[in-house]
């Protein structure tokens, strides 16, 4: 993913950000401090999450068709079976949803999915 494309999801992501927490506090006029640190965290975890699994997903990684690793327990050179979702969790709790091409090894049947 090119620079300025990375920049401008940031720029959208960050601008809902602002406009949630906004509204939140129009809501919520007299909202103690510890409230208004609570929904800060909520929302800057959140965008955190998302920014993460942008530049996850998009970074550039050979693609599987290309050059398939060799299995780590053989050395035989993996095959893909496909693509699938990863489900993984940050550090703040919250969700981020890979997609990744899963390996199995012909010869010995080890198979895994690649990190993240």
């Amino acid at each position: 993913m090119k620079q300025e494309e990375l920049q401008q999801i940031w720029q959208e992501r960050s601008q809902e950000a602002f406009v949630q927490v906004a509204q939140w506090q129009q809501e919520h006029p007299s909202a103690t401090l510890a409230e208004i640190e609570e929904m800060m965290d909520r929302h800057l975890l959140r965008l955190r999450a998302q920014l993460i699994q942008e530049v996850a997903q998009h970074r550039d990684v050979t693609p599987p068709s290309a050059s398939s690793p060799p299995c780590p327990k053989c050395a035989t050179t993996m095959q893909a079976r496909g693509t699938h979702k990863r489900s993984l969790l940050t550090q703040g709790d919250q969700h981020v949803t890979l997609k990744r091409t899963y390996f199995a090894c012909p010869h010995c049947g080890y198979s895994f999915f690649p990190p993240g």
